[in-house]
């Protein structure tokens, strides 16, 4: 008898796991809450994109302002990170991540430097992303974009690839780009 309560406390263990593991899973017919949080924030987007648009002249021209920017195009969402900016000579950083058609597979590291006075970091850094569209930092090679002002850099990355994600990156850049020109 020891064994079959045994064997029941095991086949009990194993349903539960399975049932607990079930929870965290999307089963087949069913959304996720965050394909809704992606399907919505999709439908937000094209709700404020056929609102009244977004006007850049409406944002200060600070780290903050071009934060605000970027969430009311629905580029970034929530609350940032504070990033150590002074490893790329910028004054100051904010780390952003969010979901696009996806779960967390976005992240956006925005940074601000003074240009009016840049340390050898900062020229290294900007110098190198001007030519090349990428800076080494610790041996790591990261892609980032300067806007055009110079002021502000940005290192975008979407963990998903595809034509429509490559799409919503050259979106999302073009308008960081051209961010209080």
């Amino acid at each position: 008898m020891t064994i079959k309560r045994r064997l029941a406390a095991l086949a009990a263990a194993a349903l539960l796991l399975v049932s607990l593991s079930a929870c965290a899973v999307n089963m087949p017919g069913e959304e996720s809450s965050s394909g809704s949080e992606s399907t919505s924030s999709t439908a937000s987007e094209s709700e404020s994109s056929s609102q009244a648009p977004v006007d850049v002249g409406d944002y200060d021209d600070t780290l903050e302002g071009l934060a605000e920017y970027m969430k009311a195009k629905g580029y970034i969402e929530g609350d940032p990170s504070d990033m150590d900016a002074s490893f790329i000579g910028a004054e100051k950083g904010v780390k952003y991540t969010g979901s696009y058609e996806g779960t967390n597979n976005i992240t956006v590291e925005l940074y601000e430097y003074d240009t009016a006075n840049l340390n050898d970091t900062a020229n290294a850094i900007i110098d190198s992303v001007k030519e090349s569209g990428q800076f080494i930092l610790m041996g790591m090679t990261t892609n980032a974009t300067l806007s055009d002002s110079g002021k502000y850099l940005m290192v975008y990355t979407d963990t998903v690839t595809g034509e429509e994600h490559d799409a919503r990156t050259a979106e999302v850049k073009e308008e960081f780009v051209n961010f209080k020109k």
